[in-house]
């Protein structure tokens, strides 16, 4: 006689009755997960152990006998040194919510003006204190005073380098496939040690259902179209991401707005990028498989010509990510989780230039036609793989333990050359390009007192390369306390290391990178942060004070007699400062609040960065390219209607820093679209390193979204503008001739003012 199943239905919600999704419902030999909702079914007969826990909430175990179908509802209480930041991740603990300087929803992504017309991570990360909006141009965040290789993007754990496309106006995640973003200032979690700065934690969408889930959206506009799906059931989770540009549609107007007054010089700049995610997840009994690919690419190609000689310049520059990573998770029944994944991520940026020019031919005595070729390539390849074990004890300790392996290959190969002469071997990099490291860490987390908690952890590595090794002990505090039900205050220290460098240069034109490993006079980077928080939450207002000092050692500049006209194995060798010293102080302040219909987010941050070389500046201190002030801005979103909504943003920011230290010189400031707009002002240029200060930064954004809700999901179409004002910000300096022969810098700007029209539709 067969046994008989009884159905176990169950609502997992908070003290405040909100439902909590995510929630893992373990149960004998089975693990499942509660919907958006947070209902779960269970079907089973006889006894059942059932285990729920979210992050940020207490456990709760319960036995029951099942002899009927059961409908049940779970209250979870919050963790009592919790400070109003819910991390919803299956992958932490229940502590690192005390850890997070800003959490960013899906719905506050979506408020924030895009350069792109749809909304996007990094539009929302640069109202962040401390994330820099003064960084148009760039590939990466800036975040703190550092370079943008000290701070990760790391999505579902997987680190990724150089995360955007158009120069730094638009990431390479679609929205709609995430779930949350978590933005560590401060202190970090513990996996997220491998760099000196912050960590951008990533979590995309996942859920589980009973129902089945059949949804996903399309978007389309000037700039790109992008389609997200998702099918999920009980046991089985895929999403698939997929988007392309569309800038040929409007390349015409690219064309006439990068002509200049010359008529017999012509401009073709041709941008294109597209990019692709999918993420797979399975359940089976206490097990948790994972799959996660992404692929980003970015190139541009900018001609210019000349009608009437042969005279002409090509060039071409790209940009591309690659990443994938298969992830087990093991959920046993004494309060044990295990993690095990390994991953291979690769990037590359690449610029090839093709120009051809005069040249004088000794032989013939005269001068002849002839194009000179620069080709430069530079490629980092990691393999990694971590185990990682979370012990918990009742609802008051957390133990985390693991091991990391990491293999790194740096490849910076460039080449200069004559087209008919072509480049020979021997010009490969042969400097090192390969570091392994070996890295331990603990953490411990646990209460403390009545009503605050810590966490105690260190991070050991050992580095190996070009037949050296480097250890490196980084130890951890945290130290969260409750100083009302509203307040409270974190104190944390750290110390973190990176075995690549990023070295640039910031003088004249835009900034170049290159990558290099480390070797016997170039050691690997280390910093540490102390900083303290202040933060009060009621049901309507988040705000938070954060006050840090930062020190960092073992830094690269590129020295004051370095020849570019070298390859990259001399420029290595012989014109890169090392060993240099840097260090950063700062504060944070964070307001975010609503009223009524309006929501409103203001953040503002000051920085002091710099950097000391004992060869470069007479070994005195100067400023970092990055020390950027101040830095400020302001989002405002109104929801007219059910279905209309505006939105604006305003950014402030104090310029960057060049290198300009010769002579003295007049300063002009120009546009993209020629030099009707120009402003000449005389400049006293004094002979420091890093001492000319770009132009201060104002833009404004605006846009307006109207939604039409259907039975089977969600029309809506964007408007908007980015740099509504149309003021061209400076992102970098040349050095020209004025009429009268006189040599001049001119601020050059990047961005005028670019409309948008977004029409999406969502199904479900």
């Amino acid at each position: 006689m067969s046994q008989i199943t009884y159905t176990f239905t169950g609502k997992v919600i908070g003290e405040d009755y909100m439902p909590i999704p995510n929630a893992v419902i373990q149960y004998n030999n089975s693990v499942i997960s509660s919907g958006k909702n947070g209902v779960f079914h269970i079907e089973y007969a006889d006894s059942l152990n059932l285990k729920i826990s979210a992050i940020g909430f207490n456990n709760h175990e319960e036995f029951f006998y099942l002899t009927s179908n059961v409908e049940r509802i779970f209250v979870l209480p919050k963790i009592s040194h919790d400070l109003g930041q819910v991390v919803i991740e299956e992958e932490g603990s229940k502590y690192e919510n005390s850890k997070t300087i800003n959490q960013i929803s899906t719905l506050e992504i979506n408020q924030i003006p895009s350069a792109a017309g749809v909304s996007d991570i990094f539009s929302t990360l640069k109202t962040q204190p401390g994330v820099q909006s003064n960084t148009e141009g760039q590939k990466g965040l800036i975040i703190r005073g550092g370079n943008y290789d000290q701070s990760t993007t790391y999505v579902d754990g997987v680190p990724i380098v150089g995360s955007s496309h158009l120069f730094g106006l638009l990431s390479m995640f679609q929205t709609d496939c995430i779930e949350e973003v978590n933005l560590y200032n401060g202190y970090k979690p513990l996996k997220y040690g491998g760099t000196l700065g912050s960590a951008i934690e990533i979590n995309l969408s996942e859920e589980f259902s009973k129902e089945g889930i059949n949804s996903g959206s399309i978007k389309s506009s000037f700039i790109s179209t992008q389609v997200q799906t998702i099918f999920s059931d009980q046991n089985t989770f895929v999403q698939l991401g997929l988007r392309n540009s569309n800038l040929f549609l409007i390349q015409g107007l690219i064309d006439a707005a990068s002509q200049s007054k010359n008529p017999n010089k012509i401009v073709s700049p041709v941008y294109s990028f597209n990019d692709a995610s999918l993420k797979v997840s399975r359940l089976f009994n206490n097990h948790k498989f994972g799959l996660l690919y992404l692929k980003s690419y970015d190139g541009v190609d900018y001609d210019i010509s000349f009608l009437s000689e042969e005279r002409r310049y090509s060039n071409k520059m790209d940009w591309h990510n690659e990443a994938i990573a298969f992830k087990w998770h093991y959920f046993t029944d004494n309060d044990v989780i295990i993690y095990a994944d390994i991953m291979a991520t690769r990037y590359n940026s690449g610029l090839y230039s093709n120009n051809r020019i005069h040249f004088w031919d000794v032989d013939q005595g005269n001068r002849i036609w002839r194009n000179s070729v620069t080709d430069f390539d530079n490629t980092i390849d990691n393999i990694i793989s971590t185990v990682m074990l979370d012990k918990t004890f009742g609802n008051e300790r957390l133990i985390q333990f693991g091991f990391q392996y990491k293999t790194t290959e740096v490849t910076p190969d460039s080449y200069e050359y004559w087209e008919d002469d072509p480049v020979m071997n021997e010009q490969d990099f042969i400097g090192n390009k390969d570091v392994e490291t070996f890295t331990l860490f603990v953490e411990h987390s646990g209460d403390f007192l009545q009503n605050s908690s810590y966490n105690l952890g260190c991070r050991t590595s050992m580095f190996k390369y070009a037949g050296k090794k480097e250890v490196h002990f980084n130890p951890r505090f945290l130290f969260t306390s409750h100083i009302t039900d509203k307040l409270g205050l974190n104190f944390y220290s750290l110390s973190s290391s990176q075995n690549i460098h990023l070295v640039s240069l910031n003088s004249f034109g835009f900034i170049p990178e290159l990558w290099v490993a480390p070797n016997a006079s170039l050691p690997v980077e280390r910093s540490w942060t102390t900083g303290i928080k202040f933060h009060y939450n009621n049901k309507k207002t988040s705000v938070f004070l954060d006050s840090y000092l930062i020190g960092m050692s073992g830094l690269l500049e590129f020295s004051e007699n370095v020849d570019f006209n070298n390859n990259t194995s001399q420029i290595v060798e012989n014109g890169i400062s090392a060993e240099g010293l840097g260090s950063v102080v700062g504060i944070e302040f964070s307001l975010k609040s609503h009223f009524r219909k309006l929501s409103y987010n203001l953040s503002y941050a000051y920085g002091k960065s710099s950097r000391r070389f004992d060869d470069l500046n007479s070994g005195n201190a100067f400023p970092f390219a990055f020390d950027i002030r101040h830095n400020g801005s302001l989002a405002l979103s109104y929801d007219i209607s059910e279905q209309i909504s505006v939105s604006t943003l305003y950014t402030y920011s104090t310029g960057r820093m060049l290198n300009i230290q010769n002579q003295l010189v007049p300063v002009g400031f120009t546009t993209p679209l020629g030099g009707s707009y120009s402003q000449w002002v005389a400049y006293t240029q004094p002979l420091n390193r890093n001492s000319y200060r770009l132009g201060d930064i104002h833009r404004l954004d605006f846009a307006v979204s109207w939604y039409k809700y259907v039975s089977y999901g969600i029309y809506s179409i964007q408007l908007g503008a980015y740099n509504i004002t149309n003021k061209i910000n400076p992102y970098s300096a040349i050095v020209r001739n004025d009429q009268d022969g006189n040599q001049t810098i001119e601020e050059v700007g990047l961005i005028p003012i670019l409309p948008n029209l977004t029409i999406s539709l969502k199904w479900n």
